[in-house]
């Protein structure tokens, strides 16, 4: 071995031994033929190799068994493969040695040194030469291809030893045994033969050994074949759609079709498929459309089981010429410029549009190239006659598609302007619009029934005035545009016809009821319509819904029937007639209101809440809500107590009535009607019951030393009706308070205490009780409150702010007094400025001038044994410095009143306050003005107010108020029409409420009073026949003896026990009272709000001190 090589003969890292040869696993030998055999060497590099192989396995190596006639095999990197020789008489043994030596140099011997390379050794087997053997076929599988050049393929005959043949000899023949293909020496079992025509045939493989020596037997004839070509059957020529069907030629045993679509002009293949092989046919899907243009499609068969493709076919060529679907216009249109549309064409990248008039023989009229949009706006008017589209697509290299046709007719009606509807002439003038295209038209009118009245051909004019009067009823009016068709034309005229409904029906008109009217059963007149033989009328209310109709009405007029009467409200009339069988329209709306009866409120001064049912005021004034169209008023006015009628008062214009005299006490009811100014009465109003409860008037008791004294009521209005009175005797200087005495029946107008009083304060009450003719009592309120006082305290009557130092001071007089005492002092201050100890008379004048300041003033009175009263409450006044203003009468001829004042000298300016006269604060108006005068920047709502004014100095003091001044903004006017409430109410607390004089407008002469009458009934829904039972207010106690007298009087307002005590506030810069009122216990209620308007006042307590207190204070 060379360097660099082992011990047995492997170069070290050259890797495993004996991996770079692979021997022929069929070495054969024979005794008398050399035999052909082969070595497989892998080499890592070019080189020589010397190979050796021990034939006659003497296990020495020869030279004559050195191959390749002992020259080295030239290897070159790779695989490569050496023939050589099994020599005749080789040994045929197993274990026979190989010996391979590669090297650069070669020519190597079995054994010895080289410079390189390496040695590998290997044992084979020698067998003894095979016969050929025969084979069996197995390709081509099926007796038909499509291939032209099969694959043929064969294996050994089962039972083959493994190498037995060598090589083949493949012939073919066709069916006139002719030989057309051989292949020689062939080692392959398969061959492709070369192209082949169409038709049937034979292959024979002959099959020879390793020797090349053949027999008999080792030749195999392979079953017979045919050869066919396959064939497009279709598509061929136009195609009008890119899905057309594919149809081909079938070959035996075929597992798929392959279809293939090639465009001429790209050679692109657009489409490909393969389809099964027991089809032939294949539509090409929507989505796979083709565009329109030209196209090669071939198909070929792919062998079943084997999968051994055919030939192609023959190219067949298809144009595809898709034509759009054309969508518009189609048929009868109503238009001179339709839009055409239609569907895309697949390929097409613009289209050609023509529109042909077949009418009048133009064709085209229209035509468009190169349009890329799916519509075309006709912009050219078309005249109405019938027409002819075509649309075409056409590919971007001008492949150009089939027509698409549709015909269409333009039928543009004439517009009838007149008649329409329902006319009420029966002569009209016909009018229509004319059309494009038009060389006349025809005019009929004919009824509804489809009977002709009128024709008019060959119209020029687009009016025709109708010369003979149609009858009431329907009709229709047909205008007819004629185009004429062209000689030359395949159609003929074309007509259009326009057609409108109109009735012929005059309206008549309702003249009655009025507008405003009583009658639930009112008369309704109309003039008909000419040719009317009967009349509807419909009511209908404020909602439209209907509320009365009457058909089949004979005449001009018609009375709502009795027992259908109207209820109160607004309503339509609408009358509508009948003749020849038409109906007209309705007559023009009617409206009228059917008034109801007033609706009555009661008495103005009523007590409680609405409605009320009873009154303190003897002359009350009773209200109704004024009914809708009221002129004048009738007013019925009875009395249930003493069962006549008091008054019946008619054409009264205001909407309540006040009695011109005073009511007794008792149980009434009155009605109401309204007369419009057609002298058109109401029906009378519901009846409104109420009570005149008049109170007695507790005549004023002054402080008396008489612990017995006679209480007298109604001395000043004496009430003759009373038949009995109920008292009260209160002590309110306890608490509790405490009922001294309860009488009742008292039949006399004066009460004296059984018993003694002792000192000290009351109140007394007093009502009456009136028995009616049928039994039944009428009490009447309490009486106000009658406070005095027993014990002889004399009572300081109010002393108003002033500039007047020397006041006159008044007091009451003490019933049993023979002289009083006085004291008057600074407020704040216990030491008497005045002390007077013997004044006779109930007053006294201020002898030496005051100086301004707040004072005080306490009066006692001393009977004639000698008994001392307590001290009067203190009465607390201011003087101050002169210049206080005068307020002047103020201007309300507006809403916004104007305040004026007399000037004062010394002054920086003026505050004015005004507000409502019951209560003035908070202020409606309050300002500082410069001025004598001021106009108020607000308007005033309606209703009574006060104002005042003082002085403002320059040091920023205040002069005491001026005089009052009470004004009124009155109510905004209403119109005659205006209906709505004329009563307004509104609670007050009792400490608010006024004894206010009230004007009453005088009774009409119309006033007639029926006393001594019987009542009667002013018509049957009105009864007074049954007593009318009387609800008692919440107020009223029935059971006065069962219960306190602080629960007795609790429920009454002005029963109220009110003691006053002035005590005076804390002092503060300014001192000064402010009462600017001129009834100090009728103030009292908003005296309190008004003492924010000043720096200080004496506020009210509603405790009185006892008199010890007072004497402690003095």
């Amino acid at each position: 071995v060379g360097d660099g090589a082992d011990e047995d003969g492997i170069i070290v890292g050259d890797g495993a031994d004996e991996d770079g040869i692979i021997i022929d696993q069929f070495i054969q030998g024979d005794d008398t033929l050399d035999v052909p055999s082969f070595l497989t060497v892998t080499a890592s590099a070019a080189g020589k190799l010397d190979v050796w192989i021990d034939y006659n396995d003497s296990d020495e190596f020869d030279t004559s068994e050195h191959l390749n006639s002992g020259v080295s095999f030239d290897l070159v990197a790779g695989s490569n493969t050496l023939d050589f020789d099994v020599p005749a008489g080789a040994e045929t043994v197993d274990n026979v040695w190989l010996r391979a030596r590669f090297s650069s140099a070669g020519s190597l011997a079995p054994t010895g040194r080289a410079d390189d390379g390496e040695v590998e050794d290997y044992v084979l087997n020698i067998t003894e030469l095979y016969d050929a053997q025969a084979v069996d076929p197995v390709l081509p599988m099926w007796p038909q291809t499509s291939d032209s050049t099969p694959l043929v393929e064969w294996v050994p005959a089962a039972g083959t030893p493994a190498g037995a043949n060598g090589h083949y000899l493949v012939e073919v023949f066709d069916d006139q045994a002719v030989l057309v293909q051989s292949y020689d020496n062939h080692i392959e079992t398969s061959v492709e033969l070369e192209q082949l025509a169409a038709g049937t045939y034979t292959i024979d493989v002959t099959s020879f050994n390793r020797a090349g020596v053949t027999r008999p037997e080792a030749k195999t004839t392979l079953p017979p074949f045919d050869v066919v070509a396959m064939e497009v059957l279709a598509p061929i020529g136009d195609i009008d759609n890119g899905t057309p069907v594919i149809s081909y030629s079938n070959v035996n045993q075929t597992q798929t079709y392959q279809i293939r679509v090639v465009s001429t002009v790209t050679n692109a293949v657009v489409y490909s498929v393969d389809v099964p092989g027991t089809s032939s046919s294949h539509l090409i899907a929507n989505a796979n459309e083709l565009p329109i243009g030209n196209y090669d499609v071939t198909v070929r068969a792919i062998e079943d089981v084997t999968g051994q493709p055919g030939d192609w076919s023959a190219p067949q060529n298809f144009n595809v010429v898709t034509a759009p679907s054309i969508s518009a216009p189609q048929g009868m249109i109503a238009t001179h410029l339709p839009q055409v549309g239609f569907g895309p064409v697949p390929g097409a990248a613009t289209y050609d549009i023509q529109i042909a008039n077949l009418t009048d023989d133009i064709d085209p009229v229209i035509n468009v190239t190169g349009h890329t949009s799916l519509t075309y706006d006709v912009t050219t008017q078309l005249p109405i006659g019938d027409y002819e589209v075509r649309v075409r697509g056409k590919s971007a290299d001008q492949f150009e598609g089939d027509w698409a046709t549709s015909q269409f007719r333009v039928a543009v009606p004439s517009v009838v302007s007149n008649p329409l509807g329902t006319i009420t002439i029966n002569k009209p003038t016909a009018l229509f619009s004319a059309v494009n295209g038009a060389d006349h038209y025809d005019l009929e009118i004919v009824t509804a029934l489809g009977q002709p009245v009128l024709t008019a051909n060959d119209l020029t004019d687009l009016e025709y005035a109708i010369p003979q009067p149609l009858e009431v009823g329907d009709y229709e009016i047909r205008v007819t545009a004629v185009n004429e068709a062209a000689a030359t034309s395949s159609t003929g005229d074309v007509e259009v016809t326009s057609v409108a409904a109109f009735t012929v029906a005059p309206i008549g008109e309702l003249t009655s009821p009025h507008t405003g009217i009583y009658n639930t059963r009112p008369t309704f007149d109309w003039v008909s319509p000419f040719g009317a033989d009967s009349a509807e009328l419909v009511l209908t209310d404020s909602n439209d819904l209907i509320v009365f109709s009457q058909a089949g009405i004979v005449g001009s007029s018609f009375t709502i029937p009795l027992g259908s009467e109207l209820e109160p409200g607004v309503y339509n009339a609408r009358v509508r007639f009948t003749g020849n069988g038409v109906t007209t329209g309705s007559s023009p709306v009617r409206v009228f209101t059917l008034g109801a009866p007033p609706a009555l409120l009661g008495p103005s001064e009523g007590l409680g809440i609405a409605p009320q049912t009873q009154t303190d005021s003897p002359r009350p004034t009773l209200q109704s809500v004024q009914a809708p169209f009221q002129v004048t008023m009738t007013f019925w006015l009875a009395s249930i107590t003493e069962g006549f009628t008091k008054y019946v008062v008619s054409d009264q214009q205001s909407s309540s009535f006040t009695p011109p005299s005073n009511l007794p006490v008792g149980e009434y009811v009155w009605y109401a009607k309204a007369s419009t100014v057609h002298g058109e009465d109401s029906q009378w109003s519901k009846p409104y019951y109420f009570g005149v409860t008049t109170p007695p008037i507790a005549e004023p008791q002054g402080p008396s030393f008489n612990s017995r004294p006679t209480l007298i009521w109604n001395a000043s209005r004496p009430q003759s009706e009373i038949d009995s009175y109920e008292t009260y005797l209160i002590r309110t200087d306890v608490s509790p308070t405490v009922v001294v005495e309860h009488r009742q029946g008292l039949t006399g107008n004066s009460y004296v205490p059984s018993t003694d009083l002792p000192n000290g304060n009351y109140a007394f009450y007093v009502r009456g009780a009136n028995v009616g003719v049928n039994g039944e009592t009428t009490l009447t309120s309490f009486s106000e409150r009658m406070d005095f006082e027993v014990g002889g305290r004399p009572h300081i009557d109010p002393i108003e702010d002033s500039t007047d130092s020397t006041p006159t001071i008044t007091f009451s007089e003490v019933e049993g007094a023979t002289r009083y005492y006085l004291w008057l002092a600074a407020a704040g201050s216990s030491s008497p400025l005045v002390y007077l100890t013997d004044l006779t008379s109930p007053f006294y004048p201020v002898q030496d001038p005051l100086d301004s300041g707040a004072y005080n003033v306490w009066v006692r009175a001393e009977s004639t044994t000698g008994q001392l009263s307590p001290w009067s409450l203190a009465e607390s006044f201011e003087i101050s410095a002169a210049g206080v203003p005068t307020l002047n009468p103020v201007d309300v001829s507006t809403n916004r009143p104007v305040f004026s004042w007399s000037l004062v000298a010394n002054v920086v300016g003026y505050e004015i306050h005004a507000g409502r006269r019951n209560q003035p604060v908070p202020a409606e108006v309050n300002a500082d003005v410069p001025g004598t005068s001021y106009q108020s920047p607000v308007a005033l709502a309606s209703g009574d107010y006060r104002a005042w004014v003082r002085a403002i100095h320059g040091d920023g003091s205040r002069s005491i108020w001026s005089n009052f001044v009470d004004f009124t903004i009155a109510e905004l006017d209403q119109t005659d029409n205006e209906q709505g409430t004329i009563l307004t109410s509104f609670d007050l607390p009792g400490s608010l409420l006024q004894n206010d004089s009230v004007s009453v407008t005088l009774i009409p002469a119309a006033v007639v009073e029926q006393n001594g009458e019987e009542v009667a009934a002013p018509q049957q829904n009105v009864s007074l026949e049954t007593p009318v039972a009387r609800v008692i207010p919440e107020t009223v106690v029935e059971q006065i003896d069962e219960v306190t007298a602080d629960e007795v009087m609790s429920d009454f307002n002005h029963l109220i026990q009110e003691a006053e005590s002035t005590t005076l506030a804390e002092p503060v810069a300014d001192s000064r009272a402010l009462e600017p009122v001129d009834n100090r216990e009728d103030g009292r209620g908003w005296l309190a709000g008004m003492a924010l308007l000043a720096p200080s006042i004496f506020r009210r307590r509603r405790n009185r001190k006892s008199d010890s207190d007072e004497q402690e204070q003095l």
